[in-house]
Order: structure tokens, then C-alpha cells, then sequence
């Protein structure tokens, strides 16, 4: 008979019966939900790291049979590149197909078949695109696929654009070697974007699994709690309704059985009563019946648990007759302690055990690492700092824990030393923000005083909802690798400082002679930046003629047939000039192939070398011209004076003829132009004695201007450009005449026969230091000008290294002797002076005579400066 006290049992199906029932039921099938969930999302993750993986080869084979390709153009191959490459855009049909509203499924399995997807991840790959847009991880992995998809389809321009250029007549080769040098890059940053896209689902790989164990972690403790709560309710029920326990045992024992959650009944003495079978199987499996009796002390290490302390939730080793050790999530607490029967405990258990294996395999990999992680809450406060942290911030081991806030064992510093505001702390940061600090450098002050620099990267922990509620952090100590890319950075600035002021081109070759190294001498000597040659042939740079004997011989240094080279050549530098360079190549002594070598400028040598043998030559012609001029001047007159005397004695003879006389008469004005040749000779030959006077060029220009007009035809325009207080210079008036006439006389002769323009200008300049003064063999200084420009035929640059000479001419013998710019030549150096000639066939010539300022106004520029 029941005690009077207690109430009557409630009905059978009960509202708490019903509400016990079903959330254990509820939380059951959650488990089993989240188990499939995870599993499947874990699956589909993994497909896409296959499918990278797979497209990632694709990629690899496509850029490499596409090398094959610029290398063999053999169609096959570009077919072959063709077949690579639709890996990945079966792969990017698929993911455009899905981000349509309503994709077509059988569009996207029909793409990752063609990214050689295994059939059965298609559709939960699907799902994820479709359904985990929303998780961070996921979307950037796809933002990620995208970018990477778009340098695909640049790449296929690419090999359409090399295609193009192969199959072209005269494929350009440099084209190609720039077409090839883009898949390079493309094919670099493919390699990029694939290892972000692989790290980023690896990454949320870990997060799925991190959060699915917490997930299954906290639905088994809800069923075990549940379980328990449930199990005591029943017991309750039982003992309080003697009357139902035959209708309520069957179902009792149904639960108590089936229940995944290990259940023991015990005596208050710790002794089993009874077991269901998730409790046996946790033990080593067997028949429930054979631990009926035997104590919990015998299969348990209880450590502390209290049988008779309700609410108890302990980690305790079970002794398994395998021999194996396993660990229970074990709670317990008295069922019935008013009853008239003996009063029991339930005890319900999670086997926990590769949870705990994993657990401690975490916590010794954390203790192990070189590098500190730790993690904290908001307020600042440390959950866990494994020993590299304490190592890193010279703490006590366990101290760091024990903080109230994190940043009393350190002060934050940046790089150059100040103090890190607060709200730049990398944990501040991620609270703040709620995304990752990736790689962040800052200095360490430690509690002794010194500094290390620590590489920081941390990430947030979000527990429920969507605010972060913790912060992980990664502290590595890079001190030394600091100091020691430092000290590379300074060493490698000084070497180049080096390199780059070298006056000489220092450059090194790959095998096959392209530019792999040049200084900073290269664009003063090129005109090209080094940038835009790096990779380039260096025989294109040599001009033509050149080529093919720099090909020949520094190719043996190439090859290794020769040890060394040392030639000449002309360089092709931008613009379309040429300069001559001096070449020195060697083997490159370091054993990597290719050569390495100099190229010295020598134009400016070349230049003096070739004036100076000009001026010994013309020099040498005035010697011999002015030697002949004397002697022939002599011989002269002689008949001159003989002719007079002739002359005079016929018209005084009574037989006088006046056809002798005429002859006579010829005779003399051949010897006087025989006479104006002599002094013409002279005048080149500097043997010439002339008074000079101070001269006005402006001037002398001036009236002369009627005379000059009257050389030229009407079809010539004729101009006058004289610029105002102009230097006056030290010359025969006369002589600045005939300078005048002779240029004028050959820019007329050049533009015969056409319509012209003829410039006559004056000007005063500045020479400093440079390739002009070099060039014309004359002292840096003030120089007044005259300059006269026609838009005739102009002259090869063989033609105007010779026009200076004596009797050289290239009109008809009978038009001129020759002499006209040679007399030039002789009166403007006899002056001091200098002519240069710019001269290009069809366009026109330039004379610019060059002469010093008179000795007093020389004087006088000196003295103000």
C-alpha cells in the first residue's frame, strides 16, 4: 500500500511523459541531422578541392602543351591544349550555370562531368554552391573560382593570339616570346588563386568540422541530459504507481535498452544492478547481464565522482576488457530516496573517446609548436595559451592563463618603435570587425625590457549568433628572419648601388641569349628601360650588318665552345639610332648556364677617332695643296708677266694684229682665274696672309642680301633671319663674302631644277662640354653662327665626309671645280672656327658655320662670368 503522502500517478501519456519523449526524440533526430549535414557539407567540400586539384593539372598540362605548342606549332598540340583546358571550363559552365535563379541541373552535371567531378559529389557540390552562399568561406572560394576563371579565358586568348602569330607568314618571334612571357604570368597567378581557392575550403573544412563536434558534442549532451532527466521521471513514475509499473515496464525497458546514451542502474553501495547495452558496448561490448553485480570501482577510475551529488557531469578512463582505454562522459545521481524500496542511482555515460584522443592530440601538437597560440575573450581575458607563448613573453608556464587582461604581459609597439594605439591591436581589430588579421608585424616589449618582433595572425571565434565571442591568435617569433632580410635588403641596395653607378652595361644571359640582368647603364646607352628588355634576345639589339658575326663568334661562348669574346658592334638604341658598343662575354663562372659580360660605349671614341683622322687628312691636302699653290703661283707669274710684255710689245709693233692680241688677252684671263684657283688653294691651305678687321656678320649679310637674291631663281624662296646684337667676330670682310656666295652657290645647285626654300640666318650660342664641341673639335665657349639651310636633294653620309676636300664635286666637271666649300673649310679654320653639315637625301641640307666671338668680346664674356 502506498504511503499516504504521495500524489496520484499521473496518466500514462502525460503532458511531461509527452514533453520528456519528445525532446529526447527531437534532440535524436537533430543528432542524426547534423551528422548527415556535416557529413554531406564535408563531402561536397571535399569535391571541390578534388575538382581543384583536377582542374589545377588541367591548367598545368594546358600551359605546358602550350609552350609545346609555341615551340613544334603542330596543330595536335594546340588541339591537345584545347582538351586541357575544357577541364576548367566545364567547371566554370557549371558554377555560371548555378548562379542563375533557376540553374538548369542537368547544364551543371554536364560540366563538372566535363571537370571530371566524380558523379556521386555532383549534386551535394550543387547544393553547397546553391545553399552555403551565405557562409563567408564559401563565398570567397567562389568569388576566388571566378577570378580564376577569368584568367582561363585571357589564357585561351592568349593561345589564340599565338596561334595566330605562328601561323602567320613571318611569325614575329619576339611577339611570341612576349605571348609566352603572358602565360607565364597567367599561368603564375592561376597558381595563386588555385591554392587560395584549395586553402580557403581546407580552411572551411575545419570550421565545418570544428563546428559540427561541437554541434554532436552539445545534442549528446542534451541527450544524455535529457536521458537522465527522463530516466529519473520514469523511475519516479514507477515507484510512485506500483499499480502501473506491468503496462510502463515494457516501455521502460524498451528505452532503457535502445537508449544510445549508456544507463546503469547502482546500488547506493556502488554495485550495478542493472545495464543497458550502449553502457556494455562502451565497455568492451558483451552481454548487458555479466556486469549485473559487479562494483563501478571495478570498471571505472571514479576519480571524483559522488554516486549520491545530482547535477555531476565527469571525464572518467574506463578499465575495457580489451585492454583499451576509453573515456566516458559520465553523470549521476539518486533515483529514489523516499520510497519503501532501497534507494538506487542512475548513471548515464557518453563513450568520449576519440573526442579525447583528439582533444589531446590538439593539446600536445599545442605544446610541441614553436609558435605561441592562445585565445581571449572580449574583456581581454586568456582561454587558453599554450607554452610557446610563455617562452615568447618570458611568463611563468600557467601565469599568461591567469591575466585578467592579455596586455599586462607586453606592450604592443609598431615596427619603428612607437607605442600601438589600442584599437590596432590585431584581437581589437577582429572584435571589431569580426574578419581575420592576416600577417601583421608589430614589436614586442617584454616584461624585462627587450623586444621581439612577433608575426601575429588572428582570427575570430564566433560562439552563437553572429558576434564574435572569442579571438585566436598566432604569435611567431621572426626576429631573426627580420634582422636577417634587413641586413639581405642593405646588402643587395649596396650592390646595386654599385652596379647601377658603373659607367659600363653589366649583363648576364640565359642559354639561349636572352636578357636575364642588365644595370642601370643599359637605358643611358639604349634609350630603353631595363624592364622592357629583361627576357628579350640580345642579338636584336645588334645592328644587321653586325648580326651575323656577333651570332657566329659570341654564340661559341654560348655554346661553350669558346671560353670568352671581345668585338665591336653597332647597338640599335630606341628611336632608330646606332652607337657603337665594345663587347666583352665570358662563361658565367657561378656554372649556371648562359654568359656574362660588358658593353662599353666607344661612339663618342669612334667619333674623335674618325675626326681626328679627317683633320690629319685634310690636313695633309692643305699641305700638299698649299706646297702646289706657291710653286704653281710662281710658274704664274712668270706668264703673266710675259703675257703683258707680249701684249704691250704688239700694240706697239707696226705689225700689229689684233688676232694675236685676243689670244694674247686670252692668255692672261686664263692665268688670272689660274690665279683665283691659287688663292683659293691658299685659302684652304691656311697659307693664305689676310688682314682681318672686326666684322658685323648681320652686315655683311645685309649687303650682300641683293647680290645673293640675284644667284638664285625665281622658283627659290629666298629668307633672312638675323638675330639682334649679335657678337661681331675677327675676319676679312671679303672672306665673309665668299663664305656667303659659296654655300648659297651649292644650296642653289642642290635644288635645281625644283621649287625650294632657302634659309639665311645668324645666331650666337653657348657650347658647353659636350658631343657638338667634340663632334666640331672646338673649345666649350660663345660662338656666333651662319647658317645656311636649303630643301634641295641632300647628300648620303659618304658624300658630306668628303665635301670638304679639294676638288672634289658631285656636279658635272664643267659646272664646278670643286674648290667652293673646300675655300670654306680653309677660311673658316684659319677663323678658329668650325662647319658642321646635317644633311639627309631628300629632305635637304644644313652648313652652320661656327666662329669665335672677337678676342675684346670674348674678353668681356669671360669677365662677367
Amino acid at each position: 500500500m502506498a504511503p499516504p503522502d504521495r500524489s496520484p500517478a499521473p496518466a500514462l501519456l502525460s503532458g511531461r511523459s509527452i514533453a520528456f519523449v519528445s525532446g529526447f526524440a527531437l534532440l535524436f533526430l537533430l543528432l542524426i541531422a547534423v551528422s548527415f549535414a556535416g557529413v554531406a557539407a564535408l563531402s561536397s567540400i571535399r569535391g571541390y578541392v578534388l575538382g581543384e586539384g583536377l582542374w589545377t593539372k588541367a591548367q598545368k598540362r594546358a600551359v605546358i602543351v602550350l609552350h609545346r605548342y609555341a615551340l613544334t606549332g603542330d596543330e595536335a598540340d594546340y588541339r591537345a591544349f584545347h582538351d586541357e583546358i575544357a577541364v576548367t571550363l566545364g567547371d566554370r559552365q557549371a558554377r555560371e550555370e548555378l548562379e542563375r535563379e533557376k540553374p538548369d541541373m542537368e547544364v551543371v552535371r554536364e560540366g563538372f562531368r566535363q571537370g571530371r567531378i566524380p558523379e556521386h559529389l555532383i549534386d551535394g557540390m550543387a547544393r553547397l554552391f546553391r545553399w552555403g552562399r551565405n557562409l563567408e568561406f564559401v563565398d570567397q572560394a567562389i568569388s576566388t573560382w571566378a577570378e580564376a576563371d577569368g584568367r582561363v579565358t585571357e589564357l585561351v586568348e592568349v593561345a589564340g593570339e599565338l596561334r595566330r602569330e605562328l601561323t602567320a607568314s613571318t611569325p614575329d618571334q619576339a611577339r611570341v616570346e612576349a605571348l609566352l612571357g603572358r602565360v607565364g604570368e597567367l599561368d603564375d597567378e592561376l597558381t595563386v588563386l588555385e591554392e587560395e581557392f584549395s586553402r580557403t575550403f581546407n580552411e572551411g573544412a575545419t570550421g565545418v568540422e570544428r563546428a559540427l563536434y561541437v554541434a554532436l558534442a552539445l545534442l549528446a549532451l542534451g541527450l544524455v541530459v535529457e536521458g537522465a532527466v527522463g530516466a529519473h521521471f520514469v523511475i519516479g513514475q514507477i515507484r510512485r504507481r506500483e499499480e502501473a509499473l506491468a503496462t510502463s515496464e515494457a516501455r521502460y525497458r524498451d528505452l532503457f535498452q535502445r537508449n544510445v546514451v549508456g544507463v546503469a542502474l547502482l546500488s547506493r553501495d556502488g554495485r550495478l544492478l542493472e545495464v543497458n547495452e550502449a553502457f556494455a558496448d562502451m565497455l568492451g561490448g558483451g552481454d548487458p547481464e555479466t556486469l549485473t553485480g559487479r562494483r563501478l570501482s571495478a570498471l571505472l577510475e571514479l576519480g571524483g565522482l559522488d554516486l549520491e551529488r545530482p547535477a555531476q557531469l565527469l571525464e572518467l578512463r574506463a578499465r575495457s576488457h580489451e585492454g583499451r582505454t576509453r573515456w566516458l562522459l559520465v553523470s549521476s545521481g539518486p533515483l529514489d530516496s523516499r520510497g519503501s524500496g532501497p534507494a538506487r542511482i542512475l548513471l548515464t555515460a557518453m563513450d568520449i573517446t576519440e573526442e579525447r584522443e583528439a582533444r589531446d592530440r590538439l593539446s600536445a601538437v599545442m605544446d610541441t609548436v614553436e609558435e605561441g597560440i592562445l585565445s581571449l575573450t572580449r574583456d581581454g581575458r586568456v582561454r587558453f595559451a599554450n607554452p610557446a607563448v610563455h617562452r615568447l613573453l618570458l611568463q611563468e608556464p600557467g601565469t599568461v592563463d591567469r591575466l585578467d587582461h592579455f596586455d599586462t604581459a607586453w606592450t604592443a609597439l609598431d615596427l619603428d618603435g612607437t607605442p600601438l594605439d589600442r584599437d590596432d591591436y590585431p584581437a581589437t581589430r577582429v572584435f571589431q570587425t569580426g574578419r581575420p588579421v592576416r600577417n601583421r608585424e608589430l614589436v614586442a616589449e617584454r616584461s624585462d625590457g627587450s623586444r621581439v618582433v612577433l608575426l601575429v595572425n588572428a582570427a575570430p571565434l564566433v560562439h552563437s549568433g553572429q558576434r564574435v565571442e572569442e579571438v585566436v591568435l598566432s604569435l611567431r617569433d621572426v626576429t631573426a628572419h627580420r634582422e636577417a632580410a634587413q641586413a639581405l635588403a642593405a646588402s643587395e641596395a649596396r650592390y646595386r648601388t654599385v652596379v647601377n653607378r658603373v659607367q659600363q652595361v653589366l649583363f648576364q644571359t640565359d642559354e639561349i641569349g636572352r636578357w636575364t640582368f642588365l644595370n642601370d647603364a643599359w637605358s643611358q646607352v639604349s634609350g630603353r628601360p631595363v624592364s622592357d628588355s629583361l627576357g628579350s634576345d640580345l642579338f636584336q639589339y645588334i645592328h644587321p650588318e653586325d648580326r651575323g658575326r656577333c651570332m657566329r663568334e659570341l654564340g661559341a661562348v654560348l655554346r661553350g665552345e669558346a671560353g670568352s669574346w671581345e668585338g665591336h658592334a653597332r647597338l640599335l638604341v630606341r628611336g632608330g639610332g646606332v652607337r657603337w658598343v665594345e663587347m666583352y662575354a665570358w662563361s658565367s663562372n657561378d656554372g649556371s648556364p648562359g654568359i656574362a659580360g660588358t658593353l662599353t660605349d666607344i661612339t663618342e671614341r669612334r667619333e674623335l677617332e674618325e675626326r681626328l683622322a679627317r683633320s690629319r687628312k685634310m690636313e695633309a691636302m692643305g699641305q700638299l695643296a698649299g706646297g702646289v699653290a706657291h710653286d704653281f703661283n710662281n710658274l704664274l707669274t712668270v706668264i703673266l708677266g710675259s703675257a703683258q710684255l707680249l701684249r704691250d710689245d704688239l700694240r706697239e709693233s707696226p705689225d700689229w694684229n689684233q688676232g694675236l692680241e685676243e689670244e694674247v688677252e686670252e692668255i692672261l684671263r686664263t692665268c688670272n682665274t689660274a690665279a683665283t684657283l691659287t688663292r683659293q688653294l691658299l685659302a684652304f691651305s691656311r697659307n693664305q696672309v689676310v688682314e682681318r678687321t672686326r666684322v658685323d656678320l648681320n652686315q655683311v649679310v645685309r649687303s650682300t642680301r641683293t647680290l645673293t637674291r640675284r644667284l638664285l631663281p625665281a622658283s627659290i624662296q629666298f629668307d633672312v633671319e638675323l638675330e639682334r646684337e649679335l657678337p661681331t667676330v675677327q675676319m676679312s670682310p671679303a672672306h665673309v663674302e665668299q663664305i656667303i656666295l659659296n654655300m648659297v652657290i651649292n644650296a642653289r645647285d642642290a635644288m635645281e631644277g625644283t621649287s625650294g626654300e632657302l634659309f639665311l640666318r645668324t645666331w650666337s650660342v653657348e657650347l658647353d662640354d659636350g658631343g657638338l664641341t667634340r663632334r666640331l673639335g672646338v673649345e666649350p665657349g660663345r660662338y656666333v653662327v651662319l647658317e645656311v639651310e636649303d630643301t634641295g636633294h641632300g647628300m648620303e653620309a659618304a658624300t658630306a665626309a668628303r665635301i670638304f676636300e679639294p676638288f672634289f664635286s658631285t656636279k658635272e666637271r664643267e659646272r664646278g671645280s670643286g674648290m667652293g666649300l673646300a675655300t670654306v673649310y680653309g677660311i673658316v679654320t684659319q677663323a678658329g672656327g668650325a662647319v658642321d653639315v646635317e644633311s639627309t637625301p631628300g629632305t635637304g641640307t644644313t652648313f652652320a658655320v661656327y666662329l669665335p666671338p672677337h678676342p675684346s668680346e670674348r674678353h668681356a664674356d669671360q669677365l662677367q662670368n
